[in-house]
């Protein structure tokens, strides 16, 4: 027979409530800051926090920047537990990021939830949908909470086997007996028992904590701005064409240079259309100094108008000859921009500005009666 003495011992060892003190503690830090403009189609992340108007996905880069460096515990039994487990006490949980707009920059987003930022390792983009609706410079708060390792609470060990085997040592002792018969066996069994920590019977004691990050953001303004002041139309029918004069006004404070104004139809309204010709003045002048057209300047689908030098607070007129190819009536958006020299004579482009195109229905012919006195073979 085998005779086993297993001893089974479970303590319930309390740990002392001391927080733990180390340097470097987890932590949540901005990164960095970039802006990805969808319209302009810009989808790449740009690394700056200069913004012009208008929607944009601010991506605001988040990381822990915590490291292992020293610390301190107060008992053997809380050493001994972290002593393998130590990213657990560099990690920042349940982090809750939420970004606050203010009356220059409109935020589109709400909080934004991560389990967990273990240290150093990664790195986590956050998108967020805003709108640039101001003239200023601005700062943004963003306001973080999170929580970290405080202690270990509490910490149950079990008297087993390491690793779930059972290690034992038996010798066999024989007592002589005359043949046939065998010999006498004694068995000596010796237990050994071994306490460990098991992994799920442990609590731990997390502090919250919370900060508040500024994201400073400057607004870039357009040099030239447009206004459309008034809009003069031809009754204009859908399916038909028609001339549209525009009286337009720069609000900003730069002076757009040898101006042309180009006229964006939504495409079901726009096909080939001419107007008071593309600016061909301004076309070998860009030859000369070396400047490609864009293809708003090149392109037939854009009607274009030249204005020449547009001042500050001048205004101009553009008119456009358009045909509409739309099937009903209704009011229609358009867009007008302008295309310029600036100071140093790079071609740039204004900010489009939206206007209300009204067109009227096409009008309907019908036959309401045949009065006819032909017959076969007959004239009339």
């Amino acid at each position: 027979m085998r005779a086993a003495v297993i001893i089974l011992l479970l303590l319930l060892v309390s740990v002392p409530v001391f927080a733990i003190k180390y340097e470097r503690e987890p932590t949540v830090e901005v990164l960095s800051v970039a802006y990805l403009d969808i319209q302009k189609g810009i989808t790449t992340p740009i690394n700056s926090n200069y913004l012009g108007k208008g929607e944009k996905m601010l991506v605001v880069t988040i990381y822990n920047p915590a490291v292992i460096e020293k610390i301190e515990y107060d008992s053997i039994q809380e050493a001994s537990f972290f002593n393998s487990r130590q990213d657990l006490l560099f990690t920042a949980y349940n982090i809750e990021v939420e970004l606050i707009g203010n009356d220059e920059v409109k935020v589109k987003a709400g909080k934004i939830t991560i389990p967990a930022l273990p240290p150093l390792t990664q790195q986590i983009p956050l998108y967020f949908p805003i709108e640039v609706i101001g003239n200023n410079d601005t700062e943004l708060k963003l306001e973080i909470k999170y929580e970290r390792i405080d202690r270990l609470e509490s910490l149950v060990p079990y008297a087993t086997l390491t690793g779930g085997d059972w290690t034992q040592t038996v010798t066999l002792v024989g007592t002589p007996s005359p043949p046939p018969n065998p010999p006498n066996w004694v068995q000596i069994q010796n237990t050994t028992t071994v306490r460990y920590y098991s992994a799920s019977n442990y609590e731990l004691d997390y502090v919250t904590e919370t900060k508040e990050i500024p994201i400073k953001l400057f607004i870039e303004e357009k040099d030239v701005l447009l206004e459309v002041k008034e809009v003069k139309a031809d009754p204009l029918i859908a399916g038909g064409k028609g001339s549209i004069e525009l009286t337009i006004k720069n609000v900003g404070n730069k002076t757009a240079r040898n101006a042309y104004a180009t006229l964006e139809l939504p495409k079901s309204q726009q096909s080939s259309t001419t107007s008071a010709a593309l600016p061909t003045s301004m076309l070998p002048f860009m030859m000369t100094s070396g400047i490609s057209a864009p293809a708003a300047a090149t392109s037939s689908s854009q009607p274009a108008y030249f204005i020449g030098d547009l001042k500050p607070g001048e205004t101009a007129k553009a008119s456009f000859y358009v045909t509409l190819d739309v099937s009903k009536g209704g009011v229609y958006p358009a867009k007008l921009k302008l295309v310029y020299l600036d100071d140093y004579g790079n071609l740039k482009e204004s900010d489009p500005v939206s206007f209300g195109i009204s067109v009227l229905s096409k009008p309907e012919i019908s036959v309401k009666t045949v009065d006819s006195r032909l017959y076969v073979n007959s004239k009339g």
